[in-house]
């Protein structure tokens, strides 16, 4: 081998490597920076278990490069999407039609393709993975989108601070006693283990279970308030009650039907016990209520409001309110009332209050599990 062979031979052997690698990064930057021409940007929950390697969006499409970084392989098992980002018709996985579940290696990549994405994703959205471990353990991880557009408040309702135990917890304050409040390991509405809120009555009456939880608000903005609720034993009596009230310069808020100020105000109160047309028992039901801008003119209940299984529409709620002009906080509060039948049993699970400005969940995204994939 001449001298010049043997020079350039060394030469690609010692730096041969380092080719290699800025030519993946120049592809990796290319494929992240595909994006810069607007505000989107892509984050990952969980980083350190899969990672968010590159992203673009462009003409209303999206593309995204992740990495199993878990230490072990990981099955796919189903993706959702919701907000501006959708399934599109050319949607692939590493190249293919997704056919879950998918099997990734450890250290292995999973590019997602022909993502649509509404306005470029500018209203922000979300895609779940969900994905059971080396330890066959199911985990989930958001793939989240923001174009810049954020809301105002980011359900307002955190039930992320409960925890197992009894009696109020994080801004939740009990109604009734600690033995009648018991947060347990239960099923949501799609199965999934979580934590959930039980009332399990004494023969007092009166306070039964549920909550308070106290919040600032807006009044110049339109809230949705929303709960799970299944009354998982129906028992002799017990109604379930969903409201709120307003604080501030005056005391409640104004009833739509009939512009009164109320002060003691529910969008939904059941009978005792209620009805399998009001709560089937053992079955979640959302129910939700909305709260307009003070400067609200209707006295049409929103349409939205409601109570909905997994089904569908189940029926209405009675009312809808606005806020008064002084109102600068709310209470989204959630009862069983008048129980002395200590075998009664009623659960809650995922409270929320939404402002409605175009970035909150739809109605079928919770009706579709958007609380059950985010925790």
């Amino acid at each position: 081998m001449n001298q010049k062979a043997q020079a350039g031979l060394e030469y690609l052997m010692t730096y041969g490597w380092a080719l290699v690698m800025v030519s993946a990064i120049i592809g990796a930057l290319i494929l992240i920076t595909t994006h810069t021409t607007n505000t989107t940007t892509f984050s990952s929950s969980n980083p350190t278990k899969i990672m968010l390697k590159g992203s673009s969006i462009t003409e209303n499409t999206a593309e995204l490069l992740l990495q199993n970084i878990t230490g072990g392989a990981i099955k796919i098992n189903s993706v959702h999407f919701f907000g501006d980002l959708e399934t599109g018709s050319d949607f692939k996985v590493n190249g293919a039609i997704p056919a879950f579940p998918i099997d990734i290696t450890a250290g292995g990549e999973m590019h997602f393709d022909g993502l649509a994405s509404q306005n470029n994703c500018g209203s922000g959205g979300s895609i779940f993975v969900l994905y059971s471990d080396a330890f066959n353990f199911e985990r989930t991880v958001e793939i989240k989108c923001n174009g810049g557009a954020t809301s105002s408040v980011l359900n307002a309702c955190d039930y992320t601070t409960w925890t197992l135990g009894q009696g109020s917890v994080g801004g939740f304050s009990k109604n009734g006693t600690d033995t009648e409040n018991w947060r347990i390991m239960g099923e949501d509405p799609w199965g999934k283990t979580t934590i959930v809120w039980e009332a399990r009555p004494d023969d007092a009456g009166n306070a039964s279970g549920g909550w308070n939880y106290y919040l600032p608000i807006d009044n110049t903005k339109l809230y949705r308030f929303s709960v799970w609720v299944n009354r998982t034993v129906l028992g002799a009596n017990g109604r379930f009650y969903f409201g709120t009230t307003g604080y501030g310069a005056v005391y409640g808020v104004t009833r739509l039907s009939d512009e009164t100020i109320q002060t003691n105000p529910y969008f939904y109160t059941s009978s005792s016990p209620p009805s399998s047309t009001q709560l089937p028992e053992g079955e979640w039901v959302l129910v939700v209520g909305h709260v307009f801008p003070h400067t609200h003119t209707e006295n049409l209940n929103h349409p939205d409001s409601g109570r909905y299984t997994l089904s569908g529409r189940l029926g209405n709620i009675a009312n809808d309110y606005k806020w008064l002009p002084g109102t600068t906080g709310s209470r989204h509060r959630t009862y069983l009332y008048y129980a002395t039948d200590i075998s009664a049993r009623q659960q809650w699970v995922y409270p929320r209050v939404d402002v409605i400005d175009g970035t909150e969940p739809s109605i079928n995204e919770l009706l579709n599990g958007f609380d059950s994939f985010i925790t």
